[in-house]
C-alpha cells in the first residue's frame, strides 16, 4: 500500500506535468511571458503584477517605472498604505504589498459595515475632506482606478496621495480578437457574459459578416435591455439573446444582479434564472467561435459544452483570471477534450483583470 507521502509526491509529480504541458502548449513567446506573469500573480508576487502590466503593451517601460518608483520607497520608509476596495482582488493587493515589506494599514471600503477586517485589518469607510496626509492610498487591482480616484479627489483626498492614480488602461479594440486567421466561419458566436453587447458589436465587424447568428447570453436585467438598446443602435445582423446563464447543466440557479460587469452566479440568494449547458443551446448549430467572460464561471459552463467542443472544435477566447489558476484548469480540461487546441494568452489592462486564454486550432 502506497504511503500518504507517496501519493502526495506522485501527485506533485503529475501536476506540475500537466503545467508543463500547457506552458508547452502555448503558440508564441508573448504567451509564455503572460503564463508566467499570471501565474506569479497567482502566488501574490508583486512582480507578477509588473510584468502583467508590461505584457499588455499599453504602458511604455520609462512610465511603468515611473509609477512603481514608489515601491522600494514604500517598503524602505514604512509609510503606511491604505488599500481602497475589501474584495477579493483587495484582499490579494493587500497580500502582494505586504510580500514587498509595505505597511499596509487597512482598507477602504463603501461595504465597510458589513466586511469588519480583511486580511486581519479594518475596514473602513472611504476617506472624505478630514483625510490625514500620512498615509496613502492604493486602489484594489480589480476597480476601475481613475473612476475611483477622481472621486476620492473630489472627496478632499490629495490626488499625490493616490498611488496608482494614472494607472487604469483598456485595449477593448483587440480583447477576445487577437487571432482572426483561425476563425473559421459560418457557425454561431456564442457572447457568454454579453454586458452591453459591445463585443457582439465587435464581433459583426471583425468577422465581416461571416457567421450563421450571434447568440448573446446575458442573466442581469439590467445589462440585457442594454445590450438589446446597442444592439438595435448599430443594427447587429443575426443576433439572438438569452436572458441566461452558462452552467455544466441546464437548470435554475441563484444570480447577483448588480446592473454592471461584475453581476454573477451565486451560491444562494440573489435572484432566480435560469441556467443553460451549453450542450443544450448548441444541439443543432454548429459552434464557430466561443467567448466567455463570465465571472468565475467559466470552469462549469466549459463542462456543459464538453460535447459541442468536442464535436466542433471552435476557436475560443475564454477569460482566465477570475480564480488563482484559472489558465491551468481551463488550457487542461480544453486540451482533455480536443487534444488539438493549442493555446495563446494576452493580457489587455494596467490592472490585474482581463486576461484572456485563446483555444486555437493551427491546422
Amino acid at each position: 500500500m502506497k504511503s500518504i507521502w507517496e501519493d502526495t509526491r506522485e501527485g506533485a509529480y503529475e501536476y506540475f506535468s500537466g503545467v508543463k504541458d500547457c506552458y508547452d502548449s502555448l503558440i508564441d513567446d508573448l504567451s509564455r511571458k503572460v503564463f508566467l506573469a499570471r501565474m506569479a500573480f497567482d502566488l501574490g508576487e508583486w512582480d507578477g503584477y509588473v510584468e502583467l502590466v508590461r505584457c499588455s503593451g499599453l504602458m511604455p517601460e520609462e512610465e511603468i517605472r515611473a509609477n512603481f518608483a514608489w515601491v522600494d520607497e514604500f517598503a524602505r520608509t514604512q509609510k503606511p498604505v491604505y488599500v481602497y476596495g475589501a474584495g477579493q482582488f483587495g484582499g490579494h493587493t493587500c497580500r502582494m504589498l505586504q510580500r514587498k515589506n509595505i505597511h499596509v494599514a487597512g482598507f477602504f471600503d463603501r461595504n465597510y459595515t458589513n466586511i469588519g477586517t480583511r486580511c486581519g485589518l479594518p475596514v473602513l469607510a472611504p476617506p472624505t475632506g478630514d483625510f490625514k496626509e500620512d498615509y496613502h492610498v492604493f486602489v484594489s487591482l480589480s476597480l476601475p482606478v481613475d473612476e475611483i480616484a477622481a472621486a476620492l479627489c473630489d472627496k478632499g483626498v490629495p490626488e499625490e496621495l493616490i498611488l496608482n492614480r494614472t494607472m487604469f488602461r483598456l485595449d477593448a479594440d483587440h480583447q477576445y480578437f487577437d487571432f482572426p486567421e483561425f476563425y473559421r466561419g459560418d457557425g454561431v458566436f456564442v457572447d457568454a457574459g454579453c454586458f452591453d453587447c459591445d463585443t457582439s458589436i465587435r464581433f459583426s465587424a471583425w468577422s465581416q459578416g461571416s457567421y450563421q447568428k450571434i447568440l448573446a447570453l446575458e442573466p442581469d436585467p439590467v445589462n440585457l435591455k442594454r445590450a438589446r438598446d446597442n444592439a438595435a443602435l448599430h443594427q447587429v445582423p443575426r443576433i439572438e439573446f438569452l436572458q441566461a446563464g452558462l452552467w455544466n447543466v441546464t437548470q435554475d440557479g441563484c444570480f447577483g444582479a448588480l446592473g454592471n460587469d461584475s453581476s454573477r452566479i451565486v451560491e444562494s440568494g440573489g435572484e432566480r434564472i435560469q441556467l443553460l449547458a451549453l450542450d443544450d443551446v448548441m444541439a443543432k448549430d454548429r459552434l464557430a467561435f466561443l467567448k466567455m467572460d463570465i465571472e468565475g464561471a467559466e470552469w462549469k459552463a466549459l463542462e456543459g459544452a464538453e460535447h459541442t467542443l468536442k464535436r466542433d472544435q471552435p476557436l475560443c477566447a475564454i477569460s482566465a483570471y477570475h480564480k488563482p489558476g484559472d489558465q491551468i484548469a481551463l488550457m487542461k480540461y480544453l486540451k482533455q477534450l480536443v487534444p488539438e487546441y493549442r493555446f495563446a494568452l494576452r493580457h489587455y489592462t494596467t490592472l490585474a483583470v482581463e486576461t484572456v486564454l485563446y483555444a486555437i486550432l493551427m491546422v
